[in-house]
């Protein structure tokens, strides 16, 4: 047995979860950095969500023919042509889903997977991500040194401003309302600490224990767009896990939205994101206590969209009755109603 092999062996294994759907130039380039990363024991998940760009034909050209020469290179797990991965390289398991199944079901294809086959940690990892090379490290000493701890994220930045942060993680209420830590923040202004606790996480770079997928579920399907990491947070929060950002493990993101943010879909996506939130709570309120928070919180809602978004009182008045009435009737967001209200204009 060769170093390189006792190495491997010694390190605890991960499953890196990656999600494509129309992004293939995202999705290389979040691999090239993924590839130049000195932690060893790992392997790609990678899932296509259906797309119609040519996705799974240009990543599978680049994986097969057009990857650069250099030490560690990816294979595809099953390739006819070479089955058997070198253990210098990093093997890729390519599901491709029939449809389009939205973040969180897309994501628990490629959970059930890593479970399946067993590795230690299961990382969930935006398409649109560069890491840097001992980010994967950083976060495995993390949780060998504070055991206590089951879920983490690295420190993020904005990937268009390396010395801005995007994301370190935040605080949840039981009301529906996050503070996000140090966020649009120059990472100098970081305490000189290794880690905070926190209790929200975004599902932008999520990597846990394989127990905690295993004993608590894996993302909610409640919803089709959005809500997952919410939801998730607030589940680890009830039952008492312990979640940090690991300051020292470093990712950028390029914060591109799926949605687009034109004005003619605005209203149609703060609508699903209001939605979303007001259905989610009631599974974690009683409730006199949802039916109180959601009446109140409309009324934050009607200023917001009046101030801030200046829409008219007749179209706030109509989302705001359709808010409530949706949110009291349906149990999720499902493709059809999201497909149904991202364009509507409530007039």
């Amino acid at each position: 047995m060769d170093n390189k092999t006792i190495e491997i062996n010694s390190q605890p294994s991960i499953a890196i979860i990656i999600l494509n759907w129309n992004g293939y130039n995202d999705t290389i380039a979040c691999l090239k950095s993924i590839a130049e990363c000195n932690y060893n024991n790992f392997e790609i998940i990678l899932l296509d969500n259906a797309s119609a760009d040519n996705s799974v034909n240009q990543i599978k050209k680049w994986i097969n023919e057009d990857q650069e020469i250099s030490a560690r290179k990816f294979q595809l797990k099953g390739n006819s042509v070479n089955s058997e991965i070198l253990k210098e390289d990093i093997g890729i398991t390519f599901i491709e889903n029939s449809e389009n199944f939205g973040f969180a079901k897309g994501n628990n294809i490629g959970i059930a997977e890593a479970l399946k086959e067993g590795f230690g940690y299961v990382m969930l990892l935006n398409n649109d991500t560069v890491v840097e090379k001992n980010f994967l490290d950083e976060l495995i000493s993390f949780f060998e040194k504070n055991k206590e701890y089951s879920v983490a994220s690295p420190q993020i930045r904005y990937y268009s401003k390396p010395e801005i942060i995007w994301n370190c993680g935040g605080l949840i209420s039981n009301y529906g309302s996050r503070k996000y830590f140090y966020d649009d923040k120059n990472y100098s202004e970081l305490p000189e600490t290794d880690f905070l606790t926190i209790s929200f996480i975004t599902g932008c770079a999520l990597i846990a224990k394989a127990e905690v997928f295993q004993n608590y579920g894996a993302l909610t399907e409640a919803f089709f767009f959005g809500e997952e990491d919410f939801e998730f947070s607030m589940r680890m929060k009830k039952l008492n896990v312990k979640v940090a950002c690991v300051l020292n493990s470093l990712i950028y993101h390029k914060v591109s939205s799926s949605i687009s943010a034109a004005s003619n879909v605005l209203i149609g996506k703060i609508y699903i994101y209001y939605l979303n939130r007001f259905i989610n709570l009631k599974s974690f309120m009683n409730p006199l206590k949802w039916h109180t928070w959601r009446l109140t919180y409309t009324i934050y809602i009607f200023l917001l969209l009046k101030k801030k978004h200046h829409f008219r009182t007749k179209t706030i008045r109509t989302f705001i009755k359709s808010l409530l009435k949706d949110s009291k009737k349906l149990s999720g967001v499902d493709k059809q109603i999201f497909e149904k209200y991202i364009n509507c204009k409530f007039e």
